[in-house]
């Protein structure tokens, strides 16, 4: 926040000189796009932080204009509400952002979550397996085929030619 306090320091003395409603409307600019990126919840005091700054760094600025400026807090006020915007939380919360549909997470998938033994251990408890498909016809398609009843090499034109044999 910092980083940008000072860009917006060095610009408003640039524009030291322009009209306020341009400078009021560069502003609003600046704080909607700050506010568009940071406004995640839980983040509201660094916003009014944030606006609280920009609007003493316009004060600031105002004030150099002229030796006689006596810009108070109550003027300065006026032109923030009406020029720049009010921090409010514009994102949802992560569980709401970044609930995707994975067709693992659902109950009838058939890949099982990866599992991950500890200890580097190589028994086949800790490998990733798919749930058994048991009194099916494709099972038994696979058996007839590896029991050699059925001697081709194993492709889906023949699995489906052993399940249209086991089906007659």
């Amino acid at each position: 926040m910092r980083a940008k306090l000072k860009e917006i320091k060095k610009e408003l003395r640039r524009r030291m000189h322009q009209p306020i409603p341009e400078q009021g409307n560069w502003l609003k600019q600046v704080v909607s796009g700050f506010f568009a990126y940071h406004a995640v919840p839980t983040n509201s005091r660094a916003l009014d932080a944030f606006r609280y700054h920009v609007t003493d760094l316009w004060r600031r600025s105002l004030r150099r204009r002229s030796q006689k400026d006596r810009t108070a807090w109550d003027r300065i006020t006026k032109l923030a509400d009406d020029y720049l915007p009010k921090s409010r939380i514009l994102h949802p919360w992560p569980e709401a952002r970044f609930a995707v549909r994975h067709p693992r997470w659902e109950p009838s998938a058939r890949i099982g979550p990866a599992r991950i033994c500890a200890g580097g251990t190589s028994s086949d408890e800790c490998l990733p397996r798919s749930p058994p498909i048991k009194n099916s016809l494709f099972t038994e398609a696979n058996s007839l085929i590896r029991v050699q009843k059925f001697p081709v090499p194993l492709s889906r034109e023949n699995v489906w030619k052993a399940l249209n044999l086991l089906t007659d």
